[in-house]
């Protein structure tokens, strides 16, 4: 079932905050580009000596750094919130395990170094390793898709070259796997 018992939901629910903060931060990127040509626009247009009001650009920019941090907070909160439920059920659950081990041979078989590295070096991995990892990749992947939504949407021509271009990249992938 997963992380606190709601491994979907969790899941779904970071998934959705990593997709909103990235929205968060395309759109203020397409916000300052915006201003940017703006700018060029008003200078092209009117006397070089006089300056364009930017209040109008410059508070619409910062109302929005709030939220972009607003999310990456909450994202990075929930986050760790469910790695550490995840890390406290999974050592609950294994000291039960070797609790409930029959205890006539168990600790004949089973040298203590191995229990002692099972609940202190692997659990501090699953606790401080894994969750790091996960965060990265659900960010790294959200963040290609936006790339590629963004080349979509500026550069149609990007989606026909994209094609080959996967069918190149498996290959590679496939050659290159097995070394």
């Amino acid at each position: 079932s997963g992380c606190c018992g709601h491994g979907y939901l969790a899941l779904f629910f970071i998934l959705l905050l990593t997709i909103i903060t990235q929205t968060l931060s395309v759109f203020s990127d397409w916000w300052l580009a915006e201003w940017s040509r703006e700018t060029a626009r008003y200078k092209l247009t009117h006397n070089s000596t006089t300056n364009m009001d930017q209040s109008y650009w410059q508070w619409s920019y910062v109302a929005w750094l709030p939220g972009i941090t607003f999310s990456a907070v909450l994202r990075s909160g929930v986050f760790c919130f469910i790695a550490l439920r995840s890390s406290t059920r999974l050592h609950r659950n294994s000291m039960s395990t070797v609790l409930r081990g029959p205890l006539s041979n168990f600790f004949d078989v089973t040298p203590v170094g191995r229990l002692i590295n099972r609940f202190s070096k692997d659990q501090d991995s699953i606790d401080s390793q894994l969750p790091s990892f996960l965060a990265e990749f659900t960010e790294s992947v959200v963040f290609l898709i936006s790339i590629l939504i963004l080349c979509a949407i500026y550069a149609p021509v990007f989606l026909v070259a994209m094609v080959p271009l996967s069918f190149v990249f498996y290959r590679f992938r496939v050659f290159f796997s097995p070394s």
